[in-house]
């Protein structure tokens, strides 16, 4: 959405419409160096569970960095 935030993923080839938002942080190391890692975090959860999601900053991509159960 607007904010940055997430609003929808998919899980194991469904859709899932993202309930909350529980969490939200930046990482942002190695900027000093050539492997900068610059990522925004967020802990969700959804009718099939919590996970931890992230959106790189510097490629674009959204990745699934955890799933609890």
């Amino acid at each position: 959405d607007r904010t940055g935030e997430p609003r929808r993923m998919r899980w194991q080839g469904h859709p899932q419409r993202i309930e909350r938002v529980l969490a939200r942080w930046r990482v942002d190391e190695g900027w000093w160096e050539d492997q900068r890692t610059w990522r925004e975090y967020f802990e969700v959860t959804t009718s099939a569970g919590l996970f931890v999601l992230f959106h790189d900053l510097l490629t674009g991509e959204w990745r699934l960095q955890r799933v609890y159960d």
